[in-house]
């Protein structure tokens, strides 16, 4: 068996700036990494909740309750607002970018970054964002379109600003694995197709020579999954759907694997895997629980379904308990597990 080949960063990083995420990736992980994200400090840390706040100051909207106990409040239109009336404007991911490219291309230039390491600006997919804030209003169909709309605008500014050559965009596919896996009801006869055809959509919206990859999430509020899935059938099935109807390249996909499951039964889905050619795979199954044997327990039954692969924490990294990567000392530990665990890309 080949041992897993290189690392990847999901997004969020627990650190307080873009310049110690550099730094200290780049530390542990220089030689394993095709793509470094700027770790999302500071207001997008929690990743969607980002938008709340932004969109909560927007004069159309006001407070509504949360959905579950314990979760944020949700958006309504205030009373006599119209949908069609809504101007999102800018949505704050595009000057996220820019300013972190900045400070990524100095790094590079110095040599601390490789010359061959691309920029990873990771996103949520505006259903995501529009789902969560905006899914309770009787006027949400309406809502979403105009939301989906400024988030294109979004991702046009981001490659207008930044050399497409340059960058990574990585679609944070998270609630339609929830409604693909079925897990959330939605009144529509055909979830899966309305999953599908919007990350479809969005997927055109990245042009080349751009990169292009997805990260399928389970959820990870309070770093725990929305539900555990019986194993990775539905997500295979969604990667299969939506890479069959994207026209341009992928450059990678990668699934979670829960911290219990490293047994065949969880893997056995993925034989029906069917990854466009040059796309790579990263496995999710890094954990800092159970450290370096549980993880290559996880990699040797994982070899058995997957011709390669390599390897990654389940999620972003930003909402990690302190013991568990969540402060500096012990997300370096994190970082030089990884590296214990992969081969080098360079």
């Amino acid at each position: 068996m080949t041992e897993p080949r290189g690392a990847h960063l999901v997004g969020s990083v627990p650190l307080g700036s873009t310049a110690e995420v550099f730094d200290t990736v780049c530390a542990s992980l220089h030689d394993h990494i095709r793509r470094l994200p700027d770790g999302e400090t500071g207001p997008r840390a929690l990743w969607i909740s980002f938008q709340l706040e932004r969109l909560s100051q927007l004069e159309w909207f006001e407070m509504a309750p949360p959905v579950m106990e314990g979760a944020p409040p949700t958006l309504r239109l205030k009373p006599g607002m119209q949908a069609a009336e809504v101007d999102f404007g800018e949505l704050g991911y595009a000057n996220a970018a820019e300013s972190s490219f900045a400070l990524f291309e100095a790094r590079q230039r110095d040599g601390q970054i490789p010359a061959d390491v691309r920029f990873q600006i990771s996103l949520p997919t505006p259903l995501a964002n529009s789902w969560a804030w905006l899914g309770t209003d009787p006027q949400f169909a309406a809502l979403h379109e105009r939301y989906t709309e400024a988030f294109r605008h979004e991702v046009a500014t981001i490659v207008d600003r930044i050399p497409p050559e340059r960058i990574c965009i990585q679609w944070d596919v998270c609630v339609e694995v929830w409604l693909y896996e079925g897990w959330v009801p939605v009144a529509a006869p055909d979830a899966k197709e309305l999953c599908v055809a919007h990350v479809a959509h969005v997927a055109d919206w990245v042009p080349e020579p751009a990169e292009l990859g997805f990260h399928l999430c389970y959820g990870d509020w309070r770093h725990e999954h929305l539900r555990q899935p019986d194993d990775v059938g539905n997500v295979v099935g969604l990667v299969n759907a939506c890479t069959a109807r994207i026209d341009r390249p992928v450059s990678y996909v990668h699934i979670p694997v829960p911290i219990e499951r490293d047994d065949a039964a969880f893997f056995a889905p993925g034989r029906e895997l069917k990854l466009p050619g040059g796309c790579e795979l990263y496995l999710g199954l890094v954990h800092m629980r159970d450290g370096e044997s549980g993880a290559r327990r996880r990699i040797a039954t994982a070899q058995e379904i997957f011709p390669g692969f390599g390897i990654a924490t389940e999620c972003g990294m930003g909402r990690r308990p302190p013991d568990r990567g969540g402060n500096p000392e012990t997300l370096t530990r994190l970082l030089e597990l990884h590296a214990a665990l992969a081969e080098p890309v360079r």
